[in-house]
């Protein structure tokens, strides 16, 4: 569509499309819509119909804005399954005179796609971390290019995750006439709509509270080093509101957002909050102390997790830059201090400006629009992904010559997004081909095959989510146990000081 990139956000709470261009000042984003949507849990599409439904008008609405068709788009990708690992390559040299060229880093980055995964698992991105060339060790990616060497060794961050997270998106998408253009994991796409260049550069965490998930990425020297998806969020608080104060779920995401405190400290004592309906009958109570006590003790397992992620990850006490924090739920009343004190760093709160034209829509000013927006400046110039250049390193699969014959299996496919964006429509595998003219025993088994699949879905769910818990609470009561012996550190201070005021004193009246 001409100049312009469209991006494509498809939240837990809402669908974002925004719409930008390159200009001579900046990324100008010149089309920003969103609207609530159902059928997305915790990143991943269960309702294709209600997606569809919510993002066609958001489409054509921002066709109209930007004054062209929209054929193509950049997409983003969550969920609480992306994993990472990381992989180290060697590459030998013919010709040690030759300098290193950034195609040949390249090439040998993307060759890291065809690594083998797990089962139904796709390589979403390969992020260069570290090369060492003969005896000269931790060099960065832009130190190796133009050296000489007779060999290479790359070590790269792989993320990778469920196929269905790209499948489920490329289908609906296909739908609405608009391919994928590029896939980019969505904190990545968040850091780059709100980060500084020096936050980048000299180390930061930013965290994106959503509404289903929380995205975690930890950043140094311009290079993505980890993510983590953290499996509660901003709808978390709500259902915890829900039940215990027996209110309906509209009442607790209403009260949490106007009422809700992290600190209960803040909170007044004694004070009732009475709901009343359209028809002026009383449709529930809550104490406002209680309310905040609710919040504050689900923001704190959120950002504990997230103490417990940086730890984790090898990179605690190394991130000058601190933490910042965008989504919508980064909005709640006092939840800067709470994570000051949790996280023991420095906290802001941010939304993409700095990283924007001053005379971009209002609209893509807001926390809410980070992954939005990030997604529009990924698309136009790979701040953080890795995702394209990837995607050009690597040989692109062969083409059969034919049509596969009845009984023969499909290759598996593997590499960069399975061969997404080279127009290959391959159906999944079917435990027991059947004959096709026996249509009802085949919907049966493709039934089967869903059911088993949502099975599997949600116990891995189910694990990841216990895990996560069990981690919290783990970096919950080592977090406490470090309060309580500062305050003991402290309070053997003050007795200190105490004991020589009283020594002063006694020897001045004894004088």
């Amino acid at each position: 569509m001409g100049n312009y990139i469209t991006a494509i956000d498809f939240g837990s709470s809402k669908i974002a499309v925004a719409v930008g261009e390159r200009t001579s000042s900046g990324i100008r984003i010149i089309s920003y819509n969103d609207a609530p949507v159902q059928g997305i849990h915790s990143g991943e599409i269960r309702n294709d119909l209600k997606v569809i439904e919510a993002l066609k008008p958001l489409i054509r609405k921002a066709e109209d804005e930007c004054g062209e068709a929209i054929d193509s788009a950049v997409i983003g990708i969550s969920g609480s399954f992306i994993k990472s690992k990381e992989i180290t390559a060697r590459s030998t040299r013919r010709d040690y005179d030759k300098y290193i060229t950034e195609e040949e880093i390249r090439k040998l980055s993307g060759e890291q796609f065809s690594k083998g995964i797990g089962q139904d698992e796709i390589i979403f991105e390969v992020v260069p971390q570290r090369f060492n060339v003969d005896d000269q060790i931790g060099l960065r990616l832009d130190e190796v290019i133009g050296m000489r060497g007779n060999s290479i060794e790359g070590f790269f961050k792989v993320f990778y995750g469920k196929e269905s997270l790209l499948a489920r998106r490329k289908k609906i998408l296909g739908e609405c006439s608009i391919a994928v253009k590029k896939a980019v994991l969505s904190p990545v796409a968040s850091a780059s709509a709100v980060l500084t260049a020096q936050e980048t550069e000299n180390g930061v965490v930013l965290v994106d509270i959503g509404k289903g998930i929380t995205g975690v990425a930890i950043i140094k020297d311009n290079i993505v080093r980890d993510l983590t998806t953290i499996p509660f969020a901003g709808d978390s608080i709500t259902n915890d509101i829900k039940t215990v104060t027996n209110l309906t779920y509209d009442w607790a995401e209403k009260v949490k957002q106007r009422y809700g405190s992290c600190l209960e400290e803040y909170a007044p004592e004694n004070k009732l909050l009475v709901l009343r309906g359209d028809d002026n009958v009383e449709d529930g109570t809550v104490e406002l102390s209680l309310l905040s006590r609710i919040v504050e003790a689900r923001m704190s397992e959120i950002l504990d997790a997230v103490a417990y992620t940086v730890k984790q990850s090898g990179f605690d006490g190394k991130l000058p830059s601190g933490v910042v924090i965008t989504g919508g739920t980064g909005y709640m009343e006092h939840l800067l201090p709470l994570a000051k004190v949790l996280l023991c760093t420095k906290v802001r709160l941010a939304a993409p400006r700095s990283t924007i034209t001053a005379d971009s829509v209002a609209g893509a000013m807001d926390a809410f629009s980070s992954t939005a927006v990030g997604l529009v400046i990924e698309g136009a110039t790979g701040k953080l992904s890795y995702a394209k250049e990837s995607r050009e390193g690597q040989s692109r699969p062969q083409q059969r010559s034919a049509e596969p014959q009845k009984g023969e299996k499909q290759p598996a496919r593997r590499g960069w997004l399975g061969g997404i964006f080279d127009g290959q429509e391959q159906e999944p595998a079917v435990d027991n081909e059947l004959p096709l003219d026996d249509d009802l025993a085949r919907e049966k088994a493709a039934e089967r095959a869903e059911e088993k699949r949502r099975q599997k879905e949600d116990e891995e769910r189910r694990k990841a989510e216990e895990k996560a818990r069990k981690e919290a609470e783990k970096a919950r009561k080592e977090a406490e146990r470090k309060k309580k012996e500062a305050e003991k550190e402290n309070n053997r201070k003050n007795g200190l000081f105490d004991f020589l005021g009283d020594l002063f004193t006694e020897g001045n009246d004894n004088a």
